[in-house]
């Protein structure tokens, strides 16, 4: 059987910075409460803040470590009923309940997991879950001790010509995945003109620049979301860690963008965004794609999307960004 949940990541963590953690030893003054220790980089809004706070909770009693309920640290909902498409899954992080966890599909299939420390951050890999589990199951409850929580509602990735995936940091710190399957148009964005004259053999004067550096945009529609995923998706555009990922496998990381993101408050249908994907780094020179057969001994089948255990960490107690929850 293969593991569904994945432990024991801080052994693995070496650049703590770089990796979305940090640390605060500091003290300001005897009215300010000082958090020492590790933390996610992430946060929850001002408005989800205060309505917390007015009504006696933080984000951890009442998701992050309410067993009963939805515990995952996602943002596409804090409902019971996760729906998500087969090509989006992802390990989710969690903090450990302390008890044995249970999958079971509408089929009745069952896999059981080993108890672990409470609070030990851990991730759930739900497209191991499904692999083992009936072919065709849609549904998968997920139930600590035994007991129901929640459910995944799995999707089917959407029939389209183009399909490509944007796997971002999410608010809570942890990774996540989108599909998008508009069409791609890959529209260059070019360095200004260095130019100079200089004269010439025949003793006059002409134009001359330097070699003009590129940095890669594509624009690419969401495809037709509904209204319940909108927020999801204003998370992807705000995110500061976005790698967008091609159907090959090919992977770079970009920061995304919209000139609109409109959508109304009460939507009768599904809309589609329109995304500009913008590369990291500039190209000075230009290369075509390298093809496998062209190499001996050829390459390897693309991997799949690695999941990345470094960017969480042990010690994750009652803060989130820079508040004290």
């Amino acid at each position: 059987m293969k593991n569904v949940i994945q432990y024991d990541f801080f052994e693995n963590i070496h650049d703590k910075k770089n990796n979305g953690i940090a640390a605060m030893h500091k003290q300001i003054n005897e009215y300010i409460n000082v958090f020492d220790g590790i933390a996610l980089r992430g946060g929850i809004s001002n408005q989800a803040y205060r309505f917390l706070s007015e009504n006696g909770y933080n984000m951890f009693t009442f998701r992050l470590m309410y067993y009963s309920y939805q515990f995952l640290f996602t943002t596409r909902t804090h409902g019971k009923e996760i729906r998500i498409k087969e090509t989006e899954l992802y390990p989710f992080i969690f903090l450990h309940p302390g008890t044995r966890i249970v999958f079971k599909s509408e089929f009745g299939d069952e896999i059981s997991t080993l108890e672990k420390t409470s609070g030990t951050v851990c991730a759930m890999d739900i497209h191991s879950v499904l692999e083992q589990m009936t072919k065709g199951t849609k549904r998968i409850d997920v139930c600590p001790d035994g007991k129901y929580a929640f459910h995944f509602a799995i999707l089917p990735g959407k029939l389209s010509e183009e399909r490509y995936l944007l796997r971002f940091r999410n608010s809570l710190g942890a990774f996540e995945m989108l599909e998008v399957t508009g069409r791609a148009l890959h529209n260059p964005e070019f360095s200004e003109k260095n130019l100079w004259e200089s004269i010439n053999d025949f003793n006059f004067y002409e134009e001359r620049r330097s070699r003009m550096k590129n940095k890669g945009i594509i624009e690419v529609e969401t495809g037709y979301k509904e209204r319940s995923e909108f927020p999801f998706i204003l998370d992807l555009i705000q995110s500061d860690e976005i790698y967008f990922i091609f159907p090959d496998g090919d992977i770079f990381r970009c920061h995304v963008k919209s000139d609109s993101a409109q959508f109304r408050h009460l939507m009768t249908e599904p809309i589609s965004v329109k995304l500009k994907i913008r590369q990291v780094i500039e190209e000075e020179f230009i290369t075509p794609k390298f093809e496998s057969d062209l190499l001996w001994p050829p390459l390897p089948p693309p991997p799949p999307v690695p999941f990345m255990p470094q960017k969480i960490c042990y010690n994750l107690i009652g803060i989130i960004c820079n508040r004290f929850i």
